[in-house]
């Protein structure tokens, strides 16, 4: 993946989320990272299902320093 910013060729990594899929939720909608549900307000993360649990792909910068992260649609 090109970065969107320098146009460099990201490199793919993982963010690790224990046991339940990575969600975005905007500052005013903040909860516990302990619930195991997703909030009606948040984004789910793309993520994938592995023997040591679930991570969400991500493709990270080094030159800009910035991740970027995948909606599920």
């Amino acid at each position: 993946m090109k970065c969107p910013y320098c146009e460099r060729e990201m490199q793919k990594g993982y963010i690790p989320t224990d046991n339940i899929p990575a969600q975005w939720l905007p500052n005013e909608k903040r909860q516990s990272l302990f619930k195991l549900k997703y909030s009606k307000d948040c984004k789910k993360i793309v993520s994938e299902n592995t023997a040591f649990g679930m991570h969400a792909i991500a493709y990270y910068c080094g030159d800009c320093g910035i991740v970027l992260l995948n909606e599920e649609r």
